[in-house]
């Protein structure tokens, strides 16, 4: 039987360059990994961001046409309330806005959809840690103010829905004033705390560097029906 001897050690040079290589093997595949791991979640970064620009440009677009029918959407307040309280036992049915349209109105607001689904994604996904220090600041504190933002609108659809009634001859006395004059002021302050909202949210869109361009800003307002039954307003 043969036995095979060992094979002779060639001295700790030969050993060291031998561990040198094998480890210099073992640093370039995992840095190589890493790499490739890097390259990926870059990529998907850029995806949600994507995601997010277009979804945060839209808030945008929805705050600015807030900002611009603000005083506006006041004064039909104001001339909805003189209206309830100069009536008389019965009220005199308010006109309607854009009584052709199919949401004809007595009180006129935007009616824009309000969305998270970006965000969600980006959280959900796990996105957020690589983004900029910058965005990984402010993005949640705009979607806390979005989320703010949304609820007022809600609201807000409630009680237009609610005006409505005045669009017929209702009966009126005292209690019957004083309960729409409650749903008038309530939506006159809901009114300037979404204008303030509006104004905040659209600094912020324009430091995190979101803001849409301005051809689709000029497009979005033209096709307000809220600012054109408003006549039209100046810039804020």
């Amino acid at each position: 039987m043969d036995i095979h001897k060992p094979k002779p050690w060639h001295g700790v040079r030969e050993f060291l360059k031998e561990y040198i290589i094998i480890v210099v093997g073992v640093l370039t595949a995992l840095g190589a990994e890493q790499g490739v791991e890097w390259l990926h979640w870059r990529e998907r970064a850029a995806e949600g961001r994507a995601r997010l620009v277009t979804e945060i440009g839209h808030h945008y677009l929805v705050a600015e046409e807030r900002l611009r029918v603000q005083s506006c959407l006041d004064r039909q307040l104001t001339q909805i309330e003189d209206r309830v309280l100069a009536s008389g036992p019965t009220l005199a049915p308010l006109p309607l806005m854009g009584p052709t349209s199919e949401f004809p109105e007595i009180y006129r607001v935007p009616a824009r959809s309000l969305t998270a689904s970006a965000w969600q994604g980006v959280i959900s996904e796990s996105l957020s840690s690589h983004f900029t220090e910058k965005e990984r600041g402010l993005l949640p504190i705009h979607y806390s103010q979005f989320d703010k933002f949304r609820e007022l609108t809600t609201e807000e659809d409630v009680a237009a829905g609610s005006l409505m009634a005045l669009s017929k001859p209702l009966p009126m006395d005292a209690q019957i004033k004083t309960n729409f004059v409650s749903v008038i002021e309530h939506e006159r302050l809901r009114n300037r705390m979404m204008g303030t909202l509006a104004r905040q949210m659209i600094r912020r869109i324009e430091n995190l560097g979101y803001t849409p361009n301005s051809a689709s800003r000029s497009q979005w307002l033209q096709a307000s029906v809220t600012l054109k039954d408003c006549g039209g307003l100046p810039g804020r």
